[in-house]
């Protein structure tokens, strides 16, 4: 291991020095022939003698360029291109200034033809566009797969992506959003066929009469169809069946229609192989007031903060594909389609349903360690089963002119879960113990969002934003378990628990903005008003085998509750950037007048201020410091302050009532950025720390039988963290890296069955590494290896810290010895280990095999899942006072035929 750092730390080293060594310089203009700037262009530089691309590039606003090289040439050619004009070329030495003009052309091509040396990477400003056949081998069937295989893009198990680091907020199809937070669906179902190019658009602003008036920080990624597809309707329909334990089957259909006039989208899968085409985005949180006063709004955002009184958990995938641990029905039919009623207006409406049904069988021992003398051990094995079904329905209309702007969002959403656990508990030298949890939510929200921009000027506009966002969540948890009865002091036999929640909240934001654009300055003044209301009803009761019920005493154990916020608004922001600095300070200013009633009623006239400040300079064309500050004030969630008695669970329950004071954070975070879109390389490292005074501490009461935890306040805690990494693509060998190291520290102060404040550290160190061959092999090769160790104790000096390591290693291989043939094998592996016990490794396999019949625009592929039969997945980790070993029952091996066509 130690000789394993010190290689990434001289890989790193080697990568990050590549790119400065031996550098020559070319510069000069584009023009036409009136003499007038050309922006845009593309400029690229070849070696005389072997044709080799060196550099390229594009022209900025004044027509200038710039390009840097570092291998060897003599005699060099600089060529100009820009749609419309005819080529400009000229023979050049390093260090000459090259102007070029460029002759309009005599006739306009139609269509865009793309040639066999386009680059595979291309930047613009803030867009960077990846050549999809660059990267991709034929072997992908959906976008997904290709966002893999592209330098600095990550796509985590639930399908989320961060392009070098930052998260990406939408996917957009030919610059159109047709899923909002939901982009996994699309993402996960389009066929990577129909991708011409991938852009990554960083600071995207999607109000046109913005765009030079207000910065964004907004990062999204824009699918750009290729031109055939557009040219009539067109898609694929996917069939397939196969056997294991059982039977298999499989459908996919992606049609399109993307024509000049409306186009239509339709997207349907459903499966029973373990393909999640929905991501788990049930599961994800949206909006939420603080991210609103954090700046984040926006028309597709609700306010609303969607924390629940009961959640439903989605199951452990360990990190590996969900076909490996649980079995997977699922299904999910989309329908979009975009109006242009003209050129000014246009409206956007999908929609889409879909069900899932999950299962999986999980063991776990648990390690509480609470001193040297005080530990407690705990085992489970528990059998979970989850079905669900969703329904979505949004629609989007646009009107602009060229000083005015009309948008209207609008979405409704259902959702039905149903969540089913039976469990073993064995505490040591305690008799097992059984219970089984039923939870059944209904939940449905509806959001408007109406806003207006007029531009009063050429660099000033006039903005209101207006939302509404209503949510219910009806949910009903029934447990059985033997140790509610000793808990309220009754016989034993009342060990059922029914416990109905409903929970119901109304937000509305109004909102009135003036932006102003002064030189290299923006300023922002807002202010509005943002009401809330949140209404919790719940009450229980606990029946016996014969029949009798008890309801325990609500002045005790109550939970219904009325928490209001309305929250007078006032912020401003000022933003400046030049050509090496960009730099923006913000300040925001609220007062709350909150009433909350339970029991007792409760108010609070709360001030609450926020400045923020962040700091960008540009060293080089391609490198960027960055620093930012933030101090945040903010009010808790309503479902923080949920007093009284609350089962979550099958044996966990909540008490206390906490106090209506404010949470106070500071941020800071310090970070490098280097991208070279020529040499196709890129590093990025940041640092941030983070304090939080009056956050939400707990007390922990735990037994072998029943975890009861007590929220109390004020407690502070304290994060670090620090993350890098880089990728390059080396020409030469026809390869790409990627290396990244992640580490996070947190301390936090809790009470473990003790009335004494303990305070608790853990550290978390995360290594990962990457390596793809070319894509114009007949074989080709991915590897992906992730390290992750983590520590954690109570900070004593006396106790021995809790100490967990495991691996997730990935082994891919693509062989294409024939055109029309492909063979794909991909192991995946977990390993781990408890403190100083040896390593436990399990390995399971996909393999895919395909023909492709161009005949009769056919494909077939015989896929198989877990070939190499592994029976468990194993996995050690250590949180603050626990150290849990889990296995989860790896999914039968199974074989499938799936055949392709192409309409």
């Amino acid at each position: 291991m130690v000789r394993l750092n010190k290689f990434f730390g001289l890989f790193c080293c080697l990568v990050c020095a590549l790119p400065v060594q031996g550098q020559r310089l070319l510069t000069g203009t584009v023009r036409d022939s009136l003499g007038r700037p050309v922006d845009f262009a593309t400029v690229t530089l070849r070696c005389a003698a072997n044709q080799q691309i060196l550099a390229y590039t594009n022209s900025d606003e004044t027509g200038a360029y710039r390009l840097q090289w570092s291998v060897a040439c003599d005699t060099l050619l600089v060529a100009a291109r820009m749609l419309g004009f005819q080529p400009a070329e000229k023979t050049c030495f390093a260090g000459d200034v090259v102007d070029l003009t460029l002759t309009a052309a005599p006739n306009l091509l139609r269509e865009v033809v793309i040639r066999q040396d386009a680059l595979p990477v291309s930047g613009n400003r803030d867009t960077t566009e990846f050549r999809v056949a660059s990267f991709t081998d034929s072997t992908e069937f959906s976008v997904e797969d290709v966002l893999k295989k592209l330098p600095g893009m990550a796509v985590d198990d639930n399908g989320r992506i961060t392009f070098r680091g930052k998260p990406v907020e939408r996917v957009l199809i030919d610059g159109d959003d047709m899923f909002s937070d939901n982009y996994v669906i699309g993402t996960r179902n389009i066929r990577a066929d129909m991708i011409s190019s991938v852009q990554a658009i960083d600071r995207y602003q999607d109000n046109p009469l913005l765009r030079d008036i207000r910065t964004s920080e907004r990062l999204v990624l824009n699918l750009k169809v290729k031109e055939d597809k557009k040219l009539k309707p067109s898609g694929s329909v996917t069939l397939g069946g196969g056997w294991g334990d059982e039977a298999k089957w499989y459908g996919h259909a992606n049609l399109f229609s993307l024509n000049s006039g409306p186009k239509t989208y339709l997207i349907a899968n459903a499966n029973n192989t373990g393909e999640n085409p929905m991501g788990n985005i049930r599961f994800m949180a949206k909006g939420g007031a603080e991210a609103y006063l954090r700046g984040g709004v926006s028309l597709q955002n609700s306010p609303l903060n969607s924390a629940e009184a009961l959640n439903v958990r989605p199951p452990d995938a360990f990190m590996l594909p969900t076909a490996y641990t649980m079995y997977n029905r699922n299904g999910v039919a989309y329908l979009g389609q975009i109006i242009p009623w003209n050129t000014k207006v246009k409206t956007k409406v999908s929609g889409w349903v879909s069900g899932e049904k999950l299962k999986q069988d999980q063991s776990r021992q648990t390690l509480y360690k609470f001193s040297d003398e005080d530990v407690l051990n705990i085992g489970e094995s528990q059998h979970q089963t989850q079905t669900n079904q969703m329904q979505y329905l949004q629609a989007e209309t646009d009107f602009f002119t060229e000083k005015t702007g009309l948008r209207s969002f609008s979405n409704f959403s259902a959702q039905q879960d149903n969540d089913l656990l039976r469990l073993l508990r064995t505490p040591q030298n305690e008799p097992f113990t059984e219970a089984e949890s039923a939870l059944d939510v209904n939940i449905w929200e509806t959001y408007h969002g109406l806003e207006w921009t007029q531009k009063t000027g050429v660099n000033q506009a006039i903005q209101t934003l207006v939302q509404y966002t209503e949510r219910n969540n009806d949910g009903l948890l029934s447990p059985q378990y033997d140790q509610y009865a000793p808990y309220f002091g009754l016989d034993s036999s009342f060990a059922f628990l029914t416990q109905p929640v409903t929970q119901h909240s109304r937000q509305t934001v109004v909102t009135t903005r003036w932006l102003v654009r002064k030189g290299i300055s923006n300023l922002i003044l807002e202010t509005g008003l943002n009401h809330s209301s949140h209404n919790l009803e719940s009450n229980m009761s606990l029946s016996s085998e014969n029949g009798e019920t008890y309801t325990p005493d609500p002045t005790e154990f109550g939970n219904d509750m009325t928490y209001t916020q309305p929250l007078w608004f006032l912020n401003g922001s000022w933003a400046r950037q030049t050509e090496q600095l960009r730099m923006n300070v913000k300040l925001n200013g609220s007062y709350a007048p909150v009433v909350l009633d339970q029991l007792e009623t409760k108010k609070r006239q709360l001030w609450m201020f926020q400045p923020r400040a962040n700091v960008a300079f540009l060293l080089s064309p391609r490198a960027t410091l960055s620093a930012s500050v933030q101090s945040v004030q903010r009010l808790p969630s309503p479902t923080n302050l949920f007093g009284g008695y609350l089962a979550q669970s099958y044996a966990g329950v909540r008490r206390g009532f906490s106090d209506l004071g404010l949470i106070r954070e500071q941020n800071v975070s310090v970070g490098y950025r280097f991208d070279n879109n020529t040499r196709q390389s890129s590093f990025n490292a940041s640092v941030s720390a983070a304090q939080t005074n009056n956050a939400f501490g707990s007390s922990y009461l735990i037994d072998p039988y029943l975890t009861v935890v007590q929220g109390f306040r004020p407690v502070q805690m304290q994060n670090l963290s620090a993350m890098g990494g880089t990728s390059r693509y080396f020409s030469n060998i026809r390869s790409r890296f990627e290396v990244g190291v992640q580490w996070q520290y947190s301390r936090e102060p809790n009470r473990v069955n003790s009335t004494e404040e303990q305070i608790f550290e853990g550290q978390n160190w995360s290594l990962m590494f990457k390596y793809g061959t070319a894509f114009d092999f007949w074989l080709n090769i991915f590897v992906e290896s992730r390290t992750m160790l983590f520590s954690s104790s109570p900070d004593n000096g006396e106790d021995e810290p809790l100490r967990s390591q495991y691996f997730v290693n990935a082994l891919k291989l693509v062989a294409k010895p024939v055109k029309n043939f492909s063979l794909t094998l991909e192991t995946r592996q977990i390993a781990s280990r408890n403190q100083n016990d040896p390593f436990q490794a399990y390995y399971a396999m996909d393999g895919d095999c395909t023909y492709t019949i161009s005949k009769w625009r056919s494909a077939f592929t015989l896929s198989g899942n877990n070939l190499l039969g592994a029976a468990a997945f194993e996995r050690v980790s250590a949180s603050t006072f626990v150290q849990t070993s889990s296995a989860v029952a790896a999914v039968p091996g199974f074989v499938y035929l799936r055949w392709t066509f192409q309409l």
